[in-house]
Formats: structure tokens, C-alpha cells, sequence
């Protein structure tokens, strides 16, 4: 599965069938955390590769999850929090 972050012109970042079950299912705070535990270095790790700076891939890391809370209740499915 692919997930893009809105309005990233980055590309996409792969998520593991099991993170899946993870973001469908973050009904509870603590399978919210666990989703963002289980993806935010893979997450980090790709913008660092994008934009070469550290403080600029921990912002970039942090506006995704951001905008995927605030996204969560129009979540449908399809790979993408937009």
C-alpha cells in the first residue's frame, strides 16, 4: 500500500499490509499510537532521503502524522490520508 501525504509533490511511502490493519483499525488512542510508532522511521527515514536535512524531515514527519489525525474520520480505505 502507498500512502501520500496531501499536497506532498515527494512521491509516496510504502506501508506494510500489517500497518494497514493498524490505520484501520485506530479506533483507540492506543492503536493511534501504535500506528504512529510502528511508521514514523520509515516515515523520518524517506524525507531525510528527500530533503537532506534532519530538522527538515523531523517537521515534515510531524506535519504527516498531524495531518493524518486530523484526516482519521474520513479515512475510507484507499491508501490515502487526503
Amino acid at each position: 500500500m502507498n500512502v501520500q501525504t496531501k499536497g506532498s509533490k515527494l512521491g509516496k511511502i510504502d506501508v506494510a499490509e500489517n500497518d494497514y490493519e493498524l490505520i484501520r483499525n485506530a479506533v483507540d488512542i492506543g492503536s493511534i499510537c501504535r500506528t504512529i510508532s510502528s511508521t514514523r522511521h520509515k516515515v523520518y527515514r524517506y524525507f531525510l532521503f528527500k530533503v537532506g536535512n534532519r530538522l527538515d524531515a523531523q517537521e515534515l514527519t510531524s506535519q504527516t502524522f498531524l495531518a493524518a489525525l486530523e484526516n482519521l474520520a474520513s479515512y475510507r480505505g484507499e491508501g490515502s490520508f487526503g
